[in-house]
């Protein structure tokens, strides 16, 4: 059943319907989307002239012309939620599939994906399922985990660390009459894997469309390539033209994520606006993720798509991603590290080596790798050197083991790859081995670094990932730098059919996280865990005050930071009390959040008076919040 109309929101109905048209914004306010952050892509340059492309594309190429895409391909409507991002990525996955079936002559069979999916599970992303992200996670900052936005780099990093697409029915995204979300705003983790329709196998990523040589030519062989591109563009109401045209030629307004599709090179001047047309003809088709009808239930004359003139300069300054996809092989295993979605990345000088060492998974008898994968962050076209150690004899130098022979692959730009090994090779249970990463001329790769940011919480852990510098011996990358580098390896694994458990050991509780007595399988080390006990409390531990600065009616309180982690987080951050009195009879209290967080600066205090201050922190676990004791008092006179 429908539910009524308020008389003020049917007033602004008829309105609306007597009203010329406008701009679709004007209907449908824009919610928050895209995150737009600070890529460093390395550009040889040595290779400019590489960035030509000599192919003669057609003047136009729109897709909704061919049964395939009107076979497979739906608009999507975001609501009134800020996911724009997942919308753009989840639509331009279907088109990229779609098409990629009907080039190779396959009949297309409509997959529709779940941006819902994409959108929650990119900031509550649990550890994957052979547990190497354990500690990595992504968080929303300044907003809900459905308004806060995405990166569209960070995006492509997120679906290579297994995080796949879904079917649309496994996590719909369901909206009333008013367009406004109405479904579950959490999901269980066990969500989070296991359920893919899609899996990205290649991607090709373009920080600035205006770094190609030619960027008109440079969109079409990607889209050509891909299928389709996640881009962004700046909304703002008054640069479209009947909902169909835009040109923003300051590029201001509210970033919002499309899926670009097609082009057209003779698209007139005259259908934007009079006052601000572009000097050329020429635009680029987009596909939007604000439904095809509008509030009133009358269909959008745009259809879900517009044009967007070549020289509109939030394309030409946009991010650009394409994606190769593949079916998901549920008998392969991912053997990774890095679990966060940021756009880090290392320039790296010819003769340099990075390398991530791994051990056959427990529960597993053996590994048989197939493929390899890495973020590389080179906007040319670049060549890298793999090799593979086995039965690592030292797994702090990636070397010690086995050499496999080495494989040369090729980049075409920026973006995640998986490459086939010429050969298989096989790991037998309790080996280590590594995969080696070797450039030949200078190149830049992905990287997960710890910034201590609020965004992402990076759980670096020694023996995993290590880097050889020139001149310089193997060194330990979370150690020495850090970081981890981004590589993977997809591997299909021989499981233990029969297993045969005995008693290991006693796990004691700790902070937030129950004990238990832990049995394992003698043949693959498989392990169950059975007579849980209590967890403790996660009370964090206190920290102390280690310099007071006295000012005129003012202190900067100085302390050391905690690094403890509850549950595989860091504390939420600290609280200052002060006050005239030694006892803290009277004393007031200032709330520091973060962790990494060291001083604070208290005012509006009495001149040259004796001031004693305490500081404790605090950690949020579900609804509870807990304390550690206050430290012990310090004192200070103001001046």
């Amino acid at each position: 059943m429908k539910r009524n109309i308020p008389a003020l929101l049917l007033i602004m109905l008829v309105i609306m319907l007597i009203t010329p048209a406008a701009a679709d914004a004007a209907q449908r306010p824009t919610p928050p989307g895209v995150k737009k952050v600070h890529v460093d892509v390395y550009h040889s340059p040595d290779k400019s002239a590489s960035l030509q492309d000599d192919t003669v594309y057609p003047a136009k190429y729109d897709p909704r012309t061919e049964d395939w895409f009107r076979t497979a391909i739906q608009v999507k409507n975001q609501g009134d939620l800020g996911l724009c991002w997942a919308f753009a990525t989840s639509s331009t996955a279907e088109i990229s599939w779609a098409k990629e079936q009907h080039d190779k002559g396959q009949t297309v069979q409509p997959l529709q994906v779940s941006p819902l999916h994409l959108g929650y599970f990119l900031f509550h992303q649990p550890v994957d399922p052979l547990g190497g992200t354990k500690g990595d996670s992504n968080h929303p900052i300044e907003k809900e985990w459905y308004d806060e936005g995405g990166s569209i780099v960070g995006t492509m990093q997120f679906l290579a660390n297994q995080a796949d697409f879904v079917p649309e029915s496994f996590m719909p995204y369901t909206l009333d009459e008013w367009d406004s979300y109405i479904g579950p705003m959490s999901f269980d983790a066990s969500k989070g894997y296991g359920h893919s329709a899609l899996i990205l196998e290649n991607s090709g990523f373009v920080n600035f469309a205006s770094e190609l040589a030619d960027p008109v030519k440079g969109i079409k062989s990607m889209i050509e390539r891909y299928g389709a591109l996640v881009a962004t563009v700046e909304i703002n109401d008054e640069y479209f033209t009947n909902d169909i045209s835009y040109y923003n030629p300051p590029a201001d307004g509210e970033s919002h994520a499309v899926s670009i599709i097609g082009w057209d090179d003779n698209y007139a001047v005259t259908n934007f606006q009079e006052k601000c047309r572009p000097e050329h003809p020429g635009a680029w088709l987009a596909m939007n993720s604000w439904g095809t009808v509008d509030l009133d239930g009358t269909p959008r004359h745009d259809g879900g798509f517009f044009w967007i003139s070549y020289e509109s300069r939030d394309i030409i300054n946009t991010e650009l991603l394409g994606m190769d996809l593949g079916l998901p092989d549920e008998a392969s295993d991912v053997l990774q590290y890095d679990g966060t979605a940021d756009g880090d990345s290392e320039n790296m000088e010819a003769d340099e080596e990075v390398a991530n060492v791994f051990e056959v998974p427990k529960g597993r008898l053996s590994e048989t790798l197939t493929r390899i994968g890495f973020t590389s962050y080179s906007a040319d076209p670049t060549d890298y050197q793999i090799q593979v150690f086995t039965g690592l004899s030292d797994p702090s130098l990636p070397t010690s083991g086995w050499p496999h022979p080495v494989q040369t692959v090729h980049t075409d730009r920026a973006g995640y790859n998986m490459f086939t090994l010429d050969e298989p090779i096989e790991v037998n249970r309790g080996q280590y081995f590594s995969v080696c990463v070797m450039f030949s001329e200078p190149a830049a790769i992905g990287v997960e670094v710890d910034h201590g940011s609020n965004a992402e919480t990076v759980g670096l852990a020694p023996g995993q990932s290590f880097v050889l510098y020139k001149n310089m011996a193997w060194k330990d990358a979370a150690n020495d730098y850090d970081k981890c580098y981004r590589i993977k390896a997809i591997a299909v694994p021989e499981m233990c059919e029969d297993h045969d458990f005995e008693y290991l050991e006693t796990v004691p509780p700790q902070k937030g996280v129950k004990g238990y007595d832990l049995y394992w399988c003698w043949h693959c080390a498989y392990e169950i865990k059975d007579n849980w006990t209590p967890a403790l409390k996660p009370v964090p531990d206190k920290t102390k005050i280690t310099k007071l600065v006295p000012t005129r009616k003012a202190m900067t309180v100085k302390w050391r930071r905690s690094n403890e982690k509850i549950v595989g987080k860091n504390i939420d951050g600290y609280q200052i009390r002060y006050s005239l009195k030694k006892n803290m009879k009277g004393a007031k209290t200032v709330t520091v959040k973060g962790w990494t967080v060291t001083s604070k600066k208290i005012k509006k205090l009495k001149s040259k008076k004796k001031y004693y201050v305490q500081i404790r922190t605090y950690k949020k676990t579900g609804s509870k919040t807990y304390r550690s004791a206050w430290s012990r008092a310090k004192a200070v006179r103001t001046k």
